[in-house]
């Protein structure tokens, strides 16, 4: 990941709570952006998925996250809000989103295929994709 100048952001990699969570410095500086990957540890200690609230501030909360049902296809949505699980809509078919809506949490799942996170500094847009080997 490189940013302004070619500045290079290195991974900060930590254990919590039994997950692998990784922060970048470069996102950590914008106080407009929350970040977080997570990933099981190799031990596969980790309660759960209700156990992964505990990541984020209020009001952010993993249940409203934007969710997509990946294809590893190339097609992107704008998120404009998310809606609940078991409703109509509460999956789109996609690989990325991207909003410019504060306060909404986009969220991609990945195994052996790769998150990348976009954001202009200068503005509120911000995208998620997963980049996997078709799409």
């Amino acid at each position: 990941m490189t940013g302004r100048g070619g500045e290079a952001g290195a991974c900060a990699l930590r254990i919590e709570r039994g997950w692998t969570v990784a922060r970048f410095p470069i996102l950590e500086r914008n106080d407009r952006i929350f970040h977080l990957f997570i990933g099981k540890t190799i031990e596969g200690k980790a309660d759960g998925p209700r156990e992964l609230d505990a990541f984020f501030p209020p009001p952010l909360a993993r249940r409203d996250a934007v969710r997509l049902r990946q294809v590893h296809g190339a097609r992107v949505v704008e998120a404009r809000g998310s809606v609940p699980l078991g409703e109509p809509g509460a999956e789109q078919e996609a690989d990325a989103a991207l909003t410019d809506l504060p306060g909404l949490l986009l969220r991609v799942r990945t195994a052996d295929c790769l998150p990348v996170f976009l954001v202009n500094p200068d503005g509120p847009v911000v995208a998620l994709a997963h980049a996997g080997w078709r799409g």
